[in-house]
């Protein structure tokens, strides 16, 4: 009886649901007709249009503050399209063979690394400075950035200049393109650092840029962590296994970040995800997009995305600043990794404990 009952309701609910699609199809018709009726077809084709753009910019309104990671990056901060520091492509890249820096070349060791990208693809201002143009028939279109810091940031290559000589631009704007003048098999940008007259090998100054050093990637022994991990609990964990730390010593190796950073704040936001809990939260121990409950793409991904937030708060800290509370200051215009005041000491604490233990 009771079960003939539950059937009978499922069954008027669904007649609802089918009335009222029918009901918004007929009502939708008539509306149209009686536009068309009364404006005529080309004005209500006009007036759907008006309606349209007003409902896609509405939408822009409530879309704009959105949280991503990926989206908010200004540009210059790329590096290889991985978000490593900053670079002078703004788009992935991948270096060219034999384009290393100190490969041998017919006219001497090269003094820059050559960065292959689509012909068109943006390039950006290392550091604020002074823009100089010059042309070589073995370079091509090039810039010369003397930077404020005092180095100099060389540009060759490009397919097209923005600005002038003389322009005084910021870090991060756009000042070319990536093109194949001068002597060039394939589009790409030859970009070199000068410091005092001498070229110095860029790769480390563009990784190194935004990571602080405290936080750089250092290699972890995961069984000793998962001992130090267990023994805080005092039980299993789902973060404690050879499996799930290899996973975050892989994405910490990507992104040039301390794996024990990234453990630090499974620590903080989710106690290391103790045995017994769900396995939803073991695919976002990071509460990155808002928590586990909403989005777990899995270990993996979000600890990916949780280093793309660490690089993209790391930028811009003062000196001096603690690097683990610049990531949650409210000072910090990149934004704050957690809304509780006190999140950077507690990772700063397991972040210290598990340095200690390693």
């Amino acid at each position: 009886m009771e079960m003939a009952r539950e059937i009978s309701k499922d069954l008027a609910k669904e007649a609802l649901r089918q009335a009222a699609k029918e009901g918004a199809k007929k009502g939708s018709k008539k509306l149209i007709l009686w536009l068309v009726g009364t404006v005529g077809l080309t004005a209500a084709i006009i007036i759907f249009v008006i309606i349209l753009i007003a409902l896609v910019a509405v939408l822009g309104i409530f879309m704009k503050n959105t949280f991503t990671p990926y989206g908010t990056t200004p540009y210059g901060y790329y590096d290889g399209g991985m978000g490593l520091g900053l670079s002078p492509v703004l788009g992935a890249w991948s270096i060219v063979a034999g384009g290393e820096y100190g490969a041998p070349r017919d006219y001497g060791p090269h003094e820059g690394v050559d960065l292959a990208a689509p012909l068109g693809t943006p390039v950006v201002a290392l550091a604020g400075g002074i823009l100089e143009f010059d042309e070589t028939i073995l370079g091509g279109l090039a810039i010369f950035l003397k930077g404020d810091d005092g180095r100099t940031y060389v540009y060759m290559h490009l397919g097209k200049r923005i600005g002038y000589s003389g322009l005084r631009v910021k870090a991060g704007e756009v000042i070319g393109e990536i093109g194949m003048t001068g002597r060039t098999s394939g589009p790409h940008l030859h970009f070199e650092i000068r410091e005092n007259g001498r070229s110095i090998d860029p790769m480390p100054f563009l990784k190194s840029i935004v990571i602080p050093e405290e936080l750089v990637f250092k290699d972890v022994d995961a069984h000793r962590t998962i001992d130090w991990i267990k023994g805080y609990l005092g039980k299993d964990s789902l973060i404690a296994t050879p499996e799930s730390i290899n996973t975050l010593i892989d994405v910490g190796r990507q992104f040039n970040i301390n794996p024990l950073l990234l453990i630090a704040i499974t620590g903080q936001e989710q106690s290391f995800v103790p045995a017994g809990s769900s396995p939803r939260i073991l695919g976002n121990p990071f509460n990155v997009y808002g928590s586990w409950e909403s989005y777990s793409p899995g270990l993996e991904t979000s600890a990916q995305v949780a280093a793309r937030t660490i690089v993209s708060l790391s930028r811009g800290r003062p000196g001096g600043e603690h690097p683990i509370h610049w990531l949650n200051s409210t000072d910090n215009s990149n934004g704050m990794y957690a809304t509780d005041p006190t999140w950077w000491r507690g990772v700063t604490w397991f972040f210290n404990s598990l340095q200690a233990n390693s």
